[in-house]
């Protein structure tokens, strides 16, 4: 394992990112997979903790954590399908329908 600050393209092709997207926790990343997929971790545990900022209470840094939800929010308002790590609601089991574009 080799830890790494900031951004990180995995494998150098550009196909699985990782995204510095702290606040949750000191050094939280999301994973984005090719251009139109995040896979958003803890940023957020519902889809809708992008646009109304309710977070739990036992985040690391609020501010921080804010930024990471509208970094995540800006992909996803130009396309990109944002899944956060705990909602039931766009978790469903089976195939992810990647938007096209």
């Amino acid at each position: 394992m080799v830890p790494v600050e900031g951004d990180h393209d995995l494998l150098g092709d550009g196909s699985v990112e990782l995204l510095s997207t702290p606040g949750h926790t000191p050094g939280h990343q999301s994973v984005k997979v090719g251009e139109r997929l995040v896979i958003g971790g803890d940023v957020t545990h519902f889809a809708s903790g992008l646009d109304d900022h309710r977070f739990p209470l036992f985040g690391d840094d609020l501010d921080a954590q804010r930024a990471s939800a509208e970094r995540l929010r800006a992909l996803r308002d130009t396309g990109t399908l944002v899944r956060p790590g705990h909602d039931s609601s766009v978790l469903a089991p089976g195939p992810v329908e990647i938007p096209s574009g």
